[in-house]
């Protein structure tokens, strides 16, 4: 029962001290009133202490504001949590299965079941690698993304007051999962971290950096993370290019700008992204900033920051190599560099310039 007082604890204030070593994640992929909770599992009243058990699969769900289920009795409250002898907590929504290692917290928000997740970092380093990384590469190539990851997180928990979504935004999250070429890297690399000044860092990676990362205080301004900064690949590698076609016409829609004829790259940054990238328009030049343009045209379509442009037949056209935002390690690089012999921690100290590494 002390170990339930603690998940409440943790779970109503939403905050943990750093020496536990979890972290909450709140659950943005399901959106439903209801959930079908499987068996084995104990639901905790979290006003009354009440402890329930759940011996058959029982609906949970939101009615006028409180959240509802019938179990030897109707029970109903504003929270619950949801925690299982298994170490494992399994629900369906729409004849989909998800589970989660911990315990899950029940509230209401807006007529829908809102799902926090109380996890250990170490599960959730599991999972996050299972979504971001591949099984496929080379032991210290996992290592390097294991560590990258809980600095990530241990990083977003210092600023974040402990609590995360489950999509990029952070990273991504699908809960439970088993994959024993990660759990030997995992433990190999155990409560490892990044650390620069005595402070984790913010240790963001990605997909395909096209042979050279970029610089934070570059493109920001801002030195407060002197470790993000311009570094090449040390080997060749057949990096990713794209190529994306788009009309003047739907430019001029797009950018919100006058009647686009043209585009011209105006600057770049010591790696060769684009700094700059100027529309000729019925106004005059407009001028936008490459991270800009991502997120206007959309990052599955202009993939990074690396490309050049061509003005053919009322149209754009961008070519381009690399994907994703380009600052920190490059998991593609990183893969060829265990390829190469390269262990984690030199992995990890070439992408992320004066770091050191510390145990939490």
């Amino acid at each position: 029962m002390k170990t339930i007082y603690i998940i409440i604890l943790i779970l109503i204030t939403g905050t943990l001290f750093a020496q536990d070593n979890h972290v909450v994640v709140d659950i943005t992929s399901v959106k439903s009133s209801a959930i079908l909770v499987m068996p084995p599992c104990k639901i905790l009243n979290s006003d009354t202490m009440d402890l329930i058990n759940i011996n058959k699969p029982t609906n949970v769900s939101v009615s006028k504001g409180f959240i509802v289920f019938k179990a030897d009795k109707v029970y109903s409250a504003k929270s619950f949590v949801l925690v299982s002898d298994e170490k494992v907590v399994t629900f369906k929504v729409n004849n989909k299965t998800f589970s989660y290692c911990g315990s899950m917290y029940l509230t209401v928000k807006d007529g829908r079941l809102k799902l926090s997740n109380t996890v250990s970092i170490e599960e959730y380093v599991r999972s996050v690698l299972v979504s971001e990384f591949t099984s496929n590469a080379n032991i210290e190539a996992i290592k390097a993304q294991s560590v990258a990851v809980r600095t990530y997180v241990l990083k977003k928990i210092q600023t974040k007051n402990y609590h995360l979504c489950d999509t990029t935004h952070c990273q991504t999250y699908k809960g439970y999962v088993k994959n024993i070429f990660f759990d030997e890297a995992i433990q190999a690399t155990q409560g490892l971290v990044m650390t620069y000044g005595g402070n984790p860092i913010s240790a963001m990676y990605c997909t395909d950096g096209g042979g050279a990362t970029q610089s934070w205080k570059d493109v920001y301004g801002q030195a407060n993370f002197p470790y993000l900064s311009t570094v090449k690949d040390p080997f060749p590698i057949n990096h990713k290019t794209w190529r994306f076609v788009v009309s003047n016409k739907d430019l001029t829609g797009k950018l919100g700008f006058t009647d686009v004829t043209g585009a011209t790259v105006t600057g770049r940054y010591l790696s060769g992204r684009v700094k700059t990238i100027t529309f000729k328009t019925a106004k005059g030049n407009k001028s936008l900033t490459g991270e800009k343009l991502r997120a206007l045209l959309g990052n599955d379509n202009i993939k990074s920051t690396l490309f050049s442009v061509e003005n053919k037949n009322n149209a754009v056209i961008f070519t381009g190599k690399g994907y994703g935002h380009g600052f920190g390690m490059c998991q593609k690089s990183c893969i060829v560099m265990a390829e190469k012999g390269w262990d984690f921690k030199r992995i990890l100290t070439y992408f992320y310039l004066g770091i050191t590494f510390s145990k939490i």
